[in-house]
């Protein structure tokens, strides 16, 4: 993640907008429930605690958690620092839980990042860079990595079918499970995880592909925020003119 602290100009705003359903969060959250315990491998964090504290000092340097699967030689990429660890019920082996941003209202409620804090921004791609060395270190456990489905290099292409087969659903969401939408929510979740078991993955590799989901969806909401770079791209590519100065 080769972002500063500020604001994510990029030249993607209009290939992202299939992913930045609000409503897609507020499932896969759901969903999320059925594999993870409360305070335990799912936590909530303040903006100077855990992985936001090691995700701030990251981007001061020159370092990359991207790409987040452990496809290179050192098995991904994970933010340096401290770590404690957890059970998760799907994995053998200890590893540190799923930390996101402030508790579950920010969550959910968040429908618009707050594009004119700098330090907001930041917390925002902080909380990426903390999904990235979750997924970097789950892909290492031999549940995933000598998975039966090879998620390390099969993740890209299902993330992007299951939002696209779940965008309707997704844009569906219009109350929040406090506000009446529970039982909408949960059956899109429920309906969504029983797709996964049709495609045969285990816990584990659905508890995976559910954390990548969630940071397909984060990621997608900061470009969605950030200013369109697409015209100036344009004239650098096409004006003859920047050529001549």
């Amino acid at each position: 993640m080769d972002v500063i602290p500020g604001y994510w100009a990029t030249p993607w705003k209009e290939h992202v907008q299939k992913y930045f359903h609000h409503g897609a969060k507020t499932v896969i959250l759901e969903a999320l429930k059925g594999f993870t315990e409360k305070d335990v491998s799912l936590c909530y964090r303040g903006p100077g605690e855990g992985a936001f504290e090691r995700g701030k000092a990251r981007l001061k340097t020159d370092l990359s958690t991207f790409p987040p699967y452990a496809i290179n030689a050192r098995g991904g990429t994970v933010v340096g620092g401290y770590y404690t660890r957890t059970k998760f019920k799907d994995f053998a082996t200890r590893i540190p839980p799923i930390e996101l941003l402030v508790d579950y209202s920010h969550q959910i409620f968040t429908h618009k990042l707050e594009t004119g804090d700098p330090e907001a921004v930041t917390s925002h791609t902080a909380e990426i860079m903390g999904l990235d060395s979750w997924l970097s270190m789950a892909g290492r456990l031999p549940e995933i990595a000598q998975g039966p489905r090879d998620l390390i290099h099969k993740t890209p292409a299902l993330v992007d079918d299951f939002i696209e087969n779940f965008e309707s659903e997704f844009a569906s969401v219009e109350l929040q499970a406090d506000e009446g939408g529970h039982q909408h929510i949960e059956s899109i979740a429920t309906e969504m995880v029983e797709t996964f078991e049709d495609k045969r993955l285990t816990r584990a590799e659905q508890l995976f592909l559910l954390v990548a989901l969630l940071r397909t969806i984060k990621f997608a909401a900061c470009v969605a925020a950030g200013p369109d770079t697409r015209l100036i791209r344009d004239i650098l590519r096409f004006d003859l003119q920047v050529y001549f100065v």
